[in-house]
């Protein structure tokens, strides 16, 4: 009888272990899944904010090119192939400079806690 009470005491308290082991997952998933969705909108929002920089940079600078070599489309041709330049150079490096960086972070976030 005293054999079958310790039986059932350890069977409660594993499957109490249990329940706790997954609750402290899952909450470290969200955690994690938290950050990750939080990151993301920052840099969408600040990719939108320095796309509107660009645009409103680049259309100046092509006016202001225009009035300078009298001539407006010149100062919009201009203004484009700087920015063909700058697309070429950011495809041929796209690795480098934006996969393996996003990538890096990504996998700091994933693993920051298990390291702590």
């Amino acid at each position: 009888m005293e054999e079958n009470n310790k039986i059932e005491k350890f069977l409660k308290d594993v499957k109490e272990y249990a329940e706790v082991r997954f609750d402290l997952v899952s909450l470290n998933v969200q955690d994690k899944f938290s950050d990750i969705v939080s990151s993301l909108v920052s840099i969408i929002m600040l990719s939108v904010m320095a796309l509107l920089i660009l645009l409103f940079a680049g259309i100046g600078a092509a006016i202001w090119l225009g009035e300078y070599f009298n001539n407006a489309s010149i100062g919009f041709f201009c203004i484009t192939g700087f920015y063909l330049l700058l697309a070429l150079l950011i495809l041929f490096n796209r690795e480098k400079w934006i996969k393996f960086p996003v990538m890096n972070s990504l996998i700091k976030k994933i693993h920051f806690n298990d390291e702590n």
